[in-house]
């Protein structure tokens, strides 16, 4: 060959090097390097799987960036992440994000959970801010088998929890996490004692083994600080409604389920030294068992009772003098305390348990979020508004509407105001819609609200589309908008039943007692309010608009319009049915 296409050819090939050289290599995951300042990133199912095909990765960084579901994967197919003889010793954030549906059933598998072996390698081995739905967890005879991890040597697990499903292994089996390895890293590495932390964790599931069971961890040479249980825990030996077996320390934790056991079972653990459990408690009543190796017991009324825990140094948002830290909030004598990072008063947004609204705060919160505007609300005792000034967040509006469900829970929400010259979808609730959506049980008392130009404005809901409205009431204030304007409804295309209003109405078009324009069914409902419009004015309802009934309702308020008034409706077309007991 000669020189000059020995040049040319070696050219090519320099060229295509550098062509090659310039692409980016294939991202891994859903992007990132997997360094501290730019972890790996978790979207979906698939990248969640695939951590554990790259040992290479397992002291990495990494971050979920949504809620995931696992259920594609059944029986062994998930790959655990850290197994012998590797062990995760990275950091996984999950950003207040929820992994669902994981299962994994074995036979006789060891170190069995979301991440099998965790290790605390100068600081990492970190596990945080993550959240377990509906696990399925069956090792047969398996040890250490927790949801999130099953063998913690050294290592940090904290702000996370695991919430519904089951647990099965044979010994060292916990909610969260199973055990301790009793296979060390290599000694050459160990650079610390292997007692790891565990802090702000909770668990509700079902936790079943032989021994060493607990409802947060099977066995512990951990420091397990502000942690709480309300799992049901059944062991034959050493089971506990925390710890069933603690060889590390216990502080400012509680456990709250139901507890079954053989031989030595107690409230918080079942088998440790009792000077190592401090300022900690179980409720003797749910639990059924008396006694524990270490903890106090109470009864539920105390451990739902603030002193209980005031009195042994626990640090609540309504303490803040002398306060080290927020870390715990209680909706006193209703609930059990939860931690502040919990959402709004505690809860998971699901109709079995709903989010708990225990402040005026928590409830302007779900106004602030149209993320939650799906899901289940409980009004724990009656709040007040008065202190949040003028236009707190409607809940619900013409883009995004509320779907979920809110229980009033015959509690009721005072002085609610909302003040604006213009806006459409106005109340406590903007626009409520879908048939699974409902608002129950819910008082309102002395709302002050004022739309000068807009559509929609009721003092509970402004448009309510295909839901329901049930055992609600609005007592005093005064509501005021222009175009379909009603006491407890402004637009009304859902169920309302068994609701009540006394306010005051004000407006220009289709004003009514309890709805403003009605286009479904009201049953057993009634008025009492003063009502004034300028067209189309109704003590009960201002402009019926369905062949729908109205029955066994009536109205007892003045009304006046310009032009077109009624003692119950004002209007109707094209279809009216007055029931019996209905009265002007």
């Amino acid at each position: 060959m000669s020189t000059s296409k020995s040049r040319i050819l070696w050219t090519i090939l320099v060229l295509i090097a550098i062509c090659l050289l310039s692409f980016p290599a294939p991202a891994q995951y859903g992007g990132g390097t997997g360094e501290p300042n730019d972890p790996y990133l978790i979207y979906t199912a698939e990248q969640m799987n695939e951590i554990g095909l790259h040992q290479e990765h397992w002291d990495n960084h990494f971050k979920l960036m949504a809620d995931i579901d696992l259920s594609a994967y059944e029986g062994d197919e998930f790959n655990i992440i850290g197994n012998p003889p590797l062990w995760f010793c990275g950091i996984f954030d999950g950003a207040r994000h929820r992994i669902s549906n994981f299962t994994y059933h074995s036979v006789d598998r060891n170190n069995v959970g979301l991440f099998g072996w965790v290790w605390d390698q100068h600081g990492s081995g970190i596990i945080k801010d993550l959240g377990l739905i509906d696990v399925s967890i069956d090792a047969g005879s398996g040890s250490s088998v927790g949801a999130l991890v099953g063998s913690l040597w050294g290592g940090t697990v904290t702000g996370c929890y695991v919430y519904g499903g089951t647990i099965y292994g044979n010994d060292a089996v916990g909610g969260l996490v199973g055990g301790f390895s009793e296979i060390p890293p290599p000694q050459s590495l160990i650079q610390q004692t292997p007692n790891g932390q565990i802090s702000q964790c909770f668990t509700y599931c079902g936790v079943n083994g032989n021994m060493y069971v607990g409802g947060l961890i099977g066995s512990s040479l951990h420091e397990i600080s502000n942690c709480y249980s309300n799992s049901n825990v059944f062991g034959t030996t050493w089971s506990g409604g925390l710890v069933g077996e603690n060889l590390g320390y216990v502080n400012n934790c509680y456990a709250a389920g139901h507890i079954q056991g053989d031989v030595l079972v107690g409230g918080i653990v079942g088998i440790g030294y009792p000077s190592d459990v401090t300022n900690s408690f179980w409720d003797v009543d749910v639990s059924n068992w008396q006694v524990s190796a270490g903890g106090i017991s109470k009864t539920t009324a105390e451990m739902q009772t603030l002193e209980t825990y005031l009195s042994a140094g626990w640090n609540f948002v309504d303490e803040s003098e002398n306060s080290t830290g927020n870390i715990w909030k209680l909706c006193e004598g209703l609930d059990y305390p939860h931690l502040t990072w919990e959402k709004y008063g505690g809860g998971m947004g699901t109709t079995t348990d709903p989010y708990r609204i225990c402040t005026a705060e928590q409830f302007k919160a779900v106004g602030e979020d149209p993320n939650d505007w799906d899901k289940s609300f409980r009004l724990m005792t009656d709040i007040d508004l008065a202190g949040l000034g003028q236009n707190v967040e409607v809940i619900g509006n013409e883009e995004v509407p509320f779907t979920g469900t809110f229980d009033g829970d015959q509690k009721a929400i005072s002085d609610f105001t909302y003040n604006s010259i213009t806006g459409d979808y106005i109340g406590l609730f903007g626009h409520v819609k879908g048939v699974e959506a409902k608002i129950k049980n819910l008082g309102l008392v002395s709302p002050e609200i004022f739309v000068g130009m807009g559509y929609y404005v009721g003092a509970v809901v402004g448009y309510l589309d295909h839901g329901s409205l049930e055992g609600c009431y609005v007592q005093g204030g005064k509501v005021s908008g222009d175009y379909e304007t009603g006491g407890l409804v402004g637009h009304n295309f859902g169920n309302v039943s068994d609701c009540h209003s006394s306010c005051e109405l004000y407006g220009n078009y289709n004003v009514g007692g309890l709805i403003g324009v009605n286009r479904y069914a009201v049953t057993n409902s009634s008025s009492v309010g003063y009502v004034k419009g300028y067209n189309v004015a109704g003590g009960l309802v201002g402009h019926n608009k369905t062949p729908q009934e109205i029955n066994s309702c009536y109205s007892t308020g003045a009304v006046s319009a310009y032009t077109i008034a009624g003692g119950l409706v004002g209007k109707a077309s094209p279809y009216l049915d007055l029931e019996s007991q209905s009265r002007l």
